[in-house]
């Protein structure tokens, strides 16, 4: 049974030969790229599931080698290449597991606008690249390419693109691949079933012109060395009639029906979600503002009760101080009686009057 590749939305799997358009740009990078394979050593780096690989290595190289960030990518590339000169490994751009000068040709398809630093990738790449050899690179072009890509860091526009490379190659060849209605007029041995695949020799008359900059990818050479002028290579994909649009739009609108269907339904269950938790969310300011407002009147009722009894305190020290002060008033008044009657009774007069006081007192019994 192959080995299935983790699930990537834009990695190629020969398997999956149902993708039109996006089958042929794929595999015709690979077919324009095979005119440097011929006796070459190669490096396929992001090989993906190695098809790749599998067209280099048919188109003369000496040894193809693949790497790819991804595992599950690298053994289905193997499983695909069962040839002693061809390889693959697990690695990272930006770090290769190679040695200086080990590659006579490179190519890094639709992998660069993958990564982060980029600029040290292909600084990585230009490092195992033998002085003199070529790099093809590609890249989405992002004045054209449709915008949003999530699995896309940074997609270059031609412009740029040149630039990044300039910094590393001293010569840089900028060539464009884009989508073309085509109108193919075969014979027999060309166009039938039985017919082998592979290279045609045709006459193409090009009725209208692609203006540098509108093309949807952006694939450049690059080298230290003067570059080769390349061929230029059209891919005809698998043909189609009226018939087939028609097929395709309905299949596109049943498809665009679908999601938009799963579309509606996941918002549906989110505002329903929203709904829930929006509740959910009031009745807890409720209860927390309930709350708050019992702790504030709490805390009222605690500062009144507080000033209850500060106010009780003071009355309380207030009658207590005044009943000090009218019990010292008394023990003076004592005191002072006292006094008086110790002068009185101490005086010569009461001592004289003594004997009178003793008749008064007779008299009272009497």
């Amino acid at each position: 049974m192959p080995i299935q590749a983790e699930e990537h939305p834009e990695r190629l799997d020969l398997q999956d030969r149902d993708r039109g358009l996006i089958v042929s740009e794929h595999l015709g990078r690979y077919m324009w790229a095979a005119q440097f394979a011929a006796g070459r050593r190669v490096l396929d780096a992001g090989c993906g599931t190695g098809y790749g690989m599998q067209i280099l290595k048919e188109g003369g190289a000496a040894r193809v080698l693949g790497v790819d960030i991804s595992e599950a990518a690298v053994a289905r590339a193997l499983e695909l290449n069962a040839d002693d000169h061809v390889d693959a490994r697990h690695g990272d751009l930006r770090a290769l597991p190679f040695a200086d000068d080990e590659f006579d040709t490179i190519v890094c398809f639709e992998a660069i606008e993958h990564i982060d630093k980029q600029g040290q990738a292909i600084s990585e790449l230009r490092r195992v690249l033998r002085p003199g050899g070529i790099l093809a690179i590609s890249s989405p072009n992002r004045d054209v390419y449709p915008p949003g890509n999530p699995h896309h860091t940074h997609e270059f526009i031609p412009q740029e693109l040149e630039e990044t490379l300039t910094r590393e190659f001293g010569h840089v060849l900028l060539c464009r691949q884009s989508p073309w209605l085509v109108a193919a007029i075969l014979s027999d041995a060309q166009s039938s079933s039985t017919a082998s695949t592979g290279k045609l020799l045709l006459n193409v008359v090009k009725q209208d012109a692609l203006e540098p900059g509108s093309e949807m990818f952006t694939v450049a050479l690059a080298s230290d060395a003067a570059l080769p002028n390349p061929e230029s290579l059209l891919v005809m994909g698998e043909p189609f009639e009226v018939g087939w649009w028609e097929q395709q739009l309905k299949t596109t609108s049943s498809e665009g029906d679908a999601t938009r269907d799963t579309l509606l339904r996941e918002r549906t269950e989110r505002d329903a979600e929203r709904k829930v938790r929006g509740q959910a969310l009031l009745a807890v300011e409720t209860d927390l503002a309930k709350a708050q407002s019992e702790i504030v009147q709490s805390a009222i009722a605690r500062a009144e009760v507080e000033q209850w009894a500060v106010e009780e305190i003071g009355k309380h020290r207030n009658l207590l101080l005044k009943s000090e002060h009218a019990s010292h008033d008394v023990e003076n008044h004592l005191r002072r009686a006292e006094g008086t009657i110790a002068d009185i009774t101490g005086s010569l007069s009461w001592r004289l009057t003594a004997p009178i006081r003793a008749i008064k007192q007779l008299l009272r019994r009497r």
